[in-house]
Parts: structure tokens; sequence; C-alpha cells
């Protein structure tokens, strides 16, 4: 059956959508959080200045492609909305390439609504990627493919001790170290869910917790904006499983958190905060081997440290990915 194809220009008509965008996305290899609907609504609604341009692939009555875009009526170019976003893509089923070129193909054909795509964090295992290397064997492409960032990960051993083990003695030593402290302080780790913890409440705690590490150097607080975007997107992906929250908390009181987003075979570590009296015991290190430990428990292959070279990622992955801005002239 051949494709047919729909532009979305406006929130609302995109709105309409959304049961079948998270079935799609439910049924590839994109983000669960980046590439949901929850995201591109939340970062549309926070730059207004950006135009809602979606392109959707249908195949009779079921939706097979997303190809979710915003225009910049500065650059005239036509973009992922989200600057926060680590990893942007074409939603699709897993392996459906075709579908993915398709939708390139009729974001090519819009001439008169943009000059060029400008596409930014761009995984080269993506579908993106795929799509492109299918059309580029048919058509004749302008496109520039420019290094973005890197993006480091643990690709997971069968257990903590294996990972510790591959880890310099030093490093073992150290967490070793963190961990019969936090054992002997009565200092825990646990897993924030929907069941057990509001999702109206997630915003709040996490800039008590963000500002509190971070004060005026946050760019939650220096760019009100991303505190908005927080506010609309992160308690609806909480309440829809695509964001696990873990705490470090001493009795009841949560001293510190993590937002960690879920890939398809992967956690990926975002964004979080901790309290100055929890420094003594090493929340993000604490978190951090939590997290790998949670991601080996849902049989996931990789806890993703996202993009930036900070140097402690270094000291934890074990593996690096690039991650490109791909632009391509209409």
């Amino acid at each position: 059956m051949p494709l047919r194809y729909e532009i979305v220009t406006g929130p609302a008509a995109a709105e309409r959508i959304v049961p079948r965008w998270n079935a799609l996305l439910d049924r590839s290899t994109c983000n669960r959080a980046f590439s949901s609907p929850i995201w591109f609504l939340a970062a549309c609604r926070v730059q207004p200045e950006l135009v809602p341009w979606l392109a959707l692939a249908w195949q009779g009555e079921s939706l097979v492609g997303i190809f979710p875009l915003t225009v910049n009526p500065a650059t005239e170019a036509a973009i992922f909305p989200s600057t926060r976003s680590d990893y942007n893509d074409i939603v699709v089923a897993d392996g459906d390439a075709a579908s993915a070129a398709a939708l390139i193909e009729c974001a090519l054909s819009e001439q008169g609504r943009f000059r060029s795509l400008d596409l930014q964090a761009v995984r080269q295992d993506s579908n993106l990627a795929a799509a492109l290397a299918v059309l580029e064997t048919r058509r004749r492409l302008t496109v520039q493919r420019i290094p973005d960032h890197q993006g480091s990960y643990i690709a997971l051993a069968r257990s903590r001790t294996d990972y510790l083990a591959s880890r310099s003695r030093i490093f073992r030593k150290s967490m070793n170290r963190i961990l019969r402290k936090a054992e002997a302080d009565g200092v825990a780790m646990r897993e924030l869910t929907p069941a057990n913890f509001p999702p109206e409440e997630l915003a709040a705690l996490f800039f008590r917790l963000h500002f509190s590490r971070f004060g005026d150097a946050s760019a939650f607080r220096r760019e009100p904006r991303h505190s908005e975007f927080v506010e609309l997107a992160l308690p609806a992906l909480f309440s829809g499983r695509r964001l696990h929250v873990f705490v470090l908390q001493k009795e009841e009181r949560i001293l510190a958190l993590d937002f960690c987003f879920r890939g398809v075979r992967s956690l990926c570590t975002w964004n979080g905060g901790y309290l100055p009296e929890a420094a003594c015991w090493s929340p993000g290190r604490l978190l951090l081997l939590f997290g790998m430990q949670r991601a080996h428990e849902l049989g996931l292959e990789e806890y993703d440290l996202l993009r930036g070279k900070q140097a402690w990622k270094a000291t934890w992955a074990n593996r690096n990915r690039i991650l490109e801005k791909i632009v391509i002239e209409l």
C-alpha cells in the first residue's frame, strides 16, 4: 500500500495524533523521551517564535512515520525544536528506513516553507542517518555532516561487581569506601515512581535540589523557558514511565536526585542535583551506580552519560559516540 503524507503545522493538530505517536514511538529505536510528543509539544509551547512543522507518513489508517520539526522564521530553516534534547530523530518502526527516507523527500519538496533542514544532535545509528544513506543511492543531495557533540556511555557488564572490576584499583577503592559510608550512615538509594511520588510535585523537587547544587550557574535559572519546559514535560514523562527518577535519601528526606530518560536499550542520565549536606556521600557517584544497577535489572545494554566532555564522564564511560549536525540544502 503506498504512503500518504500529511503536513501538520499547529500544536492542536499535533495533539490529536499523540496516542498514535506514542504507539509508533514504542515500536521504534528512538529515545522514549526526546522523540516523544510530550517533549515536542513542550518545546513548541516555550518557544512561540517557532512554527510547528510535522511531516506524517500514513499507510492506510496506520501512522508509520513522523518527522517532528519546527520552522525558525529568522533563519528560514527547519529544525528540531529543543536544545535540551540529546538525541533527535525521525520516528518510524524499527528497521523502516524506507518510510524515514520518504519523509525526508517530503520535507525536501517544501521549498516554499524553508530553505534548509538544519538537524542537530543526530546519532550515526539513527533512523535519519539510515534514511539519508538510502536517499543518497538514488538522488543527489547537498548534505553537510558536521561533528556536533561527543557522547559517552557505559556498555553494561553482567553485574556491578564486573563493572567495578573493569575500572582502576583507585576507582574501585573509592567506590567501595563511598558505599560503606552510605550504608553506615543509613543513606539509601531508591527509585521514585508515580505510585510512590506525586508527578505534580516532581518539578519543584528537581528545582530545589538542582538550584541547591548549581545556583545561578544553572541554565534553568538563567533561561526561564528551560524551567517552564521542565514544568510542562517532565511530570508527564514521569507519569508515562519514560522518565526514571533515582534519589538518595536519609530516613524520609530526599537529599539528591538524578533524572534518567528511557532509551530503547538504555537509561540516559540527564540532570539532577543535591543538597550541600549530601556532598559527604558523593551523591552523584552513588546515584550513577544505582542507575546502572537499575538499567541492568531492566535488561538494558547501556547506561548513557549523554553529550559533554566532563572529566567525570571519562572516568566512568567505556564507550563514546559522535553526534552530528546534518544540514541539507533545498
